[in-house]
């Protein structure tokens, strides 16, 4: 689709929301409980798995919200969900319908990053979309961003239901998880490890922003990039060697983008193990392969956490924690980003 064409379809698609883009989940049985808003699924980024998906929708369903599957879900265009375009117009679509009040991305992958220009020239031509809330992480944590920055929505830091790691979501970390959606706020109370404490450390207070690592440097020096002045910045990475994590922590420190941000709490960093290269441990000869060895000892993962993060905040000068139970793998708590944050003297955190 040619640019000029996509632009007017997008502009005649935000007018006017189609009834027929609305799919509701499960088809036959419509529910609307007291207190339960509606919930629009959408795919931002990359293909969705279909199984996943209809399993996620009818937990999220029998929890008491309406729910609805957007029609672009099923669209694969190379390894994204659709076009751009169209996946631009499935989100723009939902945050226009009056009817829904949730929007939540079915699944992260890569792609989210690319529909930011489409979003900002549509609404400059139609005005921003009412306040709403939006869910997901991972590759989602850009478009967190994007809508609370551009269009004051409330952002949640949660699991999403096209994921294996939707269904691990149980017990307190389910019950949190569906009042956050409905919109009411449960504080979350954790007592955190830290791997770097300032002299005198007292508290720290500021709200609390971030997400995934490499999503948020991705977006550094553009117009999307996160604003993290006066903020504590929470992370969470998944298979990132540590030099890796390394790296992009050094590019956000040298960009000048960390220089305000309070404090540093981690969430998991999932199969982010210490990746150390093989080196001859005999010089190789004609006939018979030459011994491997390490180049160095294998660091585990709380030596490299320590050596990567707990530096890093001892040459910022600011605290850095280690222990909330959000990310990839086995931490299934859901956070509200954007909402005042303190971590006391014990290292405990109040979101």
């Amino acid at each position: 689709m040619k640019k000029r064409q996509a632009k007017k379809a997008a502009k005649k698609a935000v007018r006017k929301t189609k009834s027929r883009s609305k799919t509701h989940f499960p088809p036959k049985r419509a529910r609307r409980a007291k207190d339960y808003p509606a919930v629009g699924i959408i795919a931002p980024a990359g293909p969705i798995p279909q199984v996943e998906l209809f399993s996620g929708a009818e937990r999220i369903a029998d929890a008491g919200f309406p729910v609805f599957l957007h029609p672009q879900v099923k669209k694969q265009h190379g390894f994204f969900a659709g076009s751009d375009t169209e996946r631009a117009l499935g989100f723009l679509d939902y945050a226009f319908d009056p009817e829904i009040s949730v929007i939540w991305a079915a699944r992260g992958g890569y792609g989210s990053i690319r529909i930011l220009p489409i979003l900002d020239e549509i609404t400059t031509q139609v005005g921003y979309p009412s306040h709403k809330t939006l869910v997901g992480f991972s590759d989602a944590t850009i478009l967190l961003e994007y809508a609370k920055r551009k269009w004051g929505w409330r952002v949640l830091h949660g699991a999403m239901p096209a994921t294996h790691h939707f269904e691990r979501v149980k017990g307190e970390d389910w019950k949190n998880l569906v009042t956050l959606v409905q919109g009411k706020r449960k504080p979350i109370k954790r007592l955190l490890r830290p791997l770097f404490l300032p002299k005198g450390y007292r508290k720290v207070q500021g709200e609390l922003a971030g997400g995934n690592l490499s999503t948020i440097v991705s977006a550094l020096k553009t117009p999307y990039e996160c604003d993290l002045q006066g903020k504590i910045l929470f992370l969470e990475e998944v298979t990132e060697s540590p030099y890796r994590m390394d790296r992009m922590l050094q590019q956000l420190a040298l960009s000048g983008d960390l220089g305000g941000v309070r404090a540093i709490v981690l969430g998991e960093l999932t199969h982010c193990e210490d990746q150390v290269p093989k080196v001859y441990a005999t010089p190789p000869g004609r006939v018979h392969k030459p011994r491997l060895k390490p180049l160095r000892p294998a660091m585990n993962e709380r030596q490299a956490t320590e050596f990567v993060f707990g530096s890093l905040g001892q040459d910022l000068g600011i605290p850095v924690f280690t222990g909330m139970r959000v990310g990839h793998g086995q931490g299934t708590d859901a956070i509200e980003l954007g909402v005042p944050t303190q971590i006391d003297q014990r290292g405990v955190i109040f979101v």
